[in-house]
C-alpha cells in the first residue's frame, strides 16, 4: 500500500511546483493589490517580483487601454482638473499593472502637475523601483520634493488660510445683499417696527407705527411731529457684517448725529445693534 501513495505523491509534485512558480505568485499578488490600492508594501514586493521575470510580464491590454487614455488625457489638459482626470487613467493603468514601471513615472507626472505632490512623491518610489536606473524620475522627484516642501511651509499655509478666510467672508458678504432684519415692540402709544435692510453697500433704518393704543396717543404722536408711516431715520455705508448708521437730518424724535452700529451674526439669521439712536440700549433684529 505505501507504493501506490509514495507514486501518488510524486505525481502532485509538478502540479505544486507550477502553482508555487513566480509568475503564479505574481498573478496571486496581483489580485490582492487589487483589493487593497493603498498598501505600498504589497507593490514593493510585486515590483521585486517582476523585475526578476525573464521576458518581463508583458502589460494586460486594459493597462495599455488605461495608458493610451492618461495620454490623451494629459496631453490635452489645460487645468488642474483635466491632470487629475489623467491621473485617474493612470491610476487604473497601475492597477491593472503594479509593476510597470511606466505606469507609476506617468502616474506621478500627472499627480505632479496636479499639485497633488505627496500622491506624487508615492508614484515616483515606486516608478523607480520597477526602473532603478532611471535618472529622469530620480531628477523628477527631487524637483517635487522641492514643490511638497514649499507648499507645506509655514508661510504658504498662512497664505492659503488667509485666502479661505477672505473667500468665506466675501461669500457671506454677499449673502446679506438684500437682506432685511426687523424687530416690533410695543410701548405706551401703540406697536412700532423697526427695519435694517441692506442694499448694494448701503443700509438704512426705516421706523413705522403698526397701530395705535386710541386716537388719542394718535393726536400725541401727531403734535411730535410723526405723521405716520415709514420714516427713514439713519443709513449709511454696509458693505460688510459691521456697519454704523447715522441721522444726518432733522427727524421726530430723532437728533442729527445720532447713530446705530450694528453687528450681523455668523450664521446671518440676525443683527444686533446699539447706539445713541436706540439710547444705548442693544437691539436685536431678526432676518426675515
Amino acid at each position: 500500500m505505501r507504493f501506490p501513495s509514495l507514486l501518488f505523491c510524486l505525481l502532485m509534485l509538478p502540479s505544486a511546483a507550477r502553482a508555487a512558480s513566480p509568475r503564479a505568485q505574481l498573478k496571486e499578488l496581483v489580485e490582492q493589490a487589487r483589493k487593497t490600492p493603498d498598501d505600498d508594501a504589497l507593490r514593493e514586493k510585486i515590483i521585486k517580483l517582476a523585475v526578476k521575470l525573464k521576458p518581463a510580464p508583458a502589460l494586460p491590454e486594459e493597462a495599455e487601454r488605461r495608458m493610451a487614455r492618461g495620454t490623451a488625457a494629459f496631453k490635452g489638459a489645460r487645468s488642474i482638473s483635466d491632470y487629475r482626470d489623467a491621473a485617474k487613467e493612470f491610476e487604473e493603468a497601475v492597477l491593472s499593472a503594479p509593476w510597470s514601471g511606466d505606469a507609476y513615472y506617468n502616474l506621478g507626472v500627472a499627480q505632479d502637475k496636479s499639485e497633488d505632490y505627496a500622491a506624487a512623491l508615492r508614484s515616483l518610489r515606486l516608478a523607480r523601483l520597477a526602473l532603478p536606473n532611471g535618472k529622469e524620475i530620480k531628477d523628477l522627484i527631487y524637483a517635487v520634493e522641492y514643490r511638497n516642501d514649499k507648499k507645506n511651509s509655514p508661510e504658504a499655509k498662512a497664505d492659503r488660510e488667509a485666502g479661505l478666510q477672505k473667500e468665506k467672508e466675501a461669500a457671506r458678504k454677499k449673502s446679506l445683499e438684500g437682506a432685511v432684519f426687523a424687530q416690533t415692540k410695543s410701548f405706551d402709544y401703540g406697536t412700532a417696527e423697526w427695519v435694517i435692510s441692506l442694499n448694494y453697500g448701503q443700509g438704512a433704518i426705516t421706523y413705522n407705527v403698526i397701530s395705535y393704543a386710541g386716537e388719542e396717543w394718535r393726536q400725541r404722536m401727531a403734535n411730535s411731529g410723526y405723521h405716520g408711516g415709514k420714516v427713514t431715520m439713519a443709513s449709511g455705508p454696509a458693505e460688510g457684517t459691521h456697519f454704523t448708521l447715522v441721522n444726518r437730518e432733522s427727524l421726530p424724535m430723532v437728533t442729527p448725529g445720532d447713530s446705530l452700529t450694528c453687528d450681523v451674526s455668523p450664521d446671518g439669521s440676525s443683527c444686533t445693534c446699539a447706539g445713541t439712536l436706540s439710547d444705548n440700549d442693544v437691539w436685536v433684529f431678526q432676518r426675515r
